[in-house]
């Protein structure tokens, strides 16, 4: 099983922080999704650590290049760090030729968390196993959706690796993150 690995990026630390500086967390994704989970839920303990408040922010779109690139182009004092997963860092770069940051502007200091890629269906969809979906996926002929939290991430590149194996099309459905995703699961938008 593949895995989604979340990487804690900051900017190098260029200049000492005040004592009442304020840390923003940039999380790529949207809230309630995986990156935003382990920022709150890391975001008091580093606090603590640091004697300084530090504050998480959205900052979502573009397969998570939107928040990257503004923790790329912030002041490297240190005051600024992004929780992204794998995909904006490894990924996007080979992905798509026309970033708007570089990664010589971002220095990684350590990996947070994993997650698991999941591929989930809804209950009455009949779809239960991914046999299921291939068939469903061939009888729709490139018609049958798939969400995933955006083009070159993580869910988006596996799902395609699934249409290469099993040869079958579907249509992709991209958004701002895992929590936007589940929210359209949960109000049936989504197969």
């Amino acid at each position: 099983m593949k895995r989604w690995l979340v990487t804690l990026v900051a900017l190098a630390w260029g200049w000492a922080l005040p004592a009442t500086a304020q840390i923003s967390m940039v999380v790529n994704f949207s809230a309630g999704g995986p990156s935003d989970i382990v920022a709150r839920l890391m975001q008091n303990d580093m606090a603590a650590a640091l004697g300084q408040p530090v504050v998480v922010r959205n900052v979502t779109g573009a397969g998570g290049t939107i928040g990257t690139a503004e923790v790329a182009r912030a002041r490297p004092d240190g005051q600024t760090i992004l929780l992204s997963p794998i995909g904006p860092i490894a990924i996007q770069p080979h992905f798509r030729s026309n970033l708007s940051y570089k990664l010589e502007n971002l220095a990684a200091i350590c990996q947070v968390a994993d997650s698991p890629v999941i591929m989930m269906t809804p209950k009455n969809s009949g779809l239960r196993r991914v046999a299921d979906v291939i068939a469903r996926a061939k009888a729709e002929n490139g018609g049958m959706p798939f969400a995933s939290t955006g083009a070159g991430s993580i869910p988006h590149i596996s799902m395609v690796a699934l249409m290469r194996a099993a040869n079958i099309q579907m249509n992709h459905v991209p958004f701002r993150g895992s929590g936007e995703v589940m929210l359209a699961f949960q109000q049936g938008q989504l197969q």
